[in-house]
């Protein structure tokens, strides 16, 4: 009888990944435009998130008082 052998790839650990997790708080009125948007495009609040933050660090201008300052400046 040939032997059945099952080869099982170890699963990235959380957080090796190249992706990290932590919670924010959200007004609910923003939290519901979000629902919106994810649930008219298909996409997952998650991805629409990412996509947010990256745009907005890529093209973004913060303000801290009188100094602006974006991500290429840090």
């Amino acid at each position: 009888m040939e032997q059945f052998v099952v080869t099982l790839k170890p699963k990235a650990l959380k957080g090796e990944d190249d992706h990290r997790v932590f919670s924010i708080r959200v007004a609910d009125e923003t939290y519901k435009k979000l629902d919106l948007l994810s649930a008219s495009s298909g996409f997952s609040r998650n991805a629409l998130i990412n996509a947010m933050i990256d745009h907005c660090l890529g093209h973004g201008v913060f303000q801290n008082g009188a100094e602006q300052f974006n991500i290429v400046d840090l």
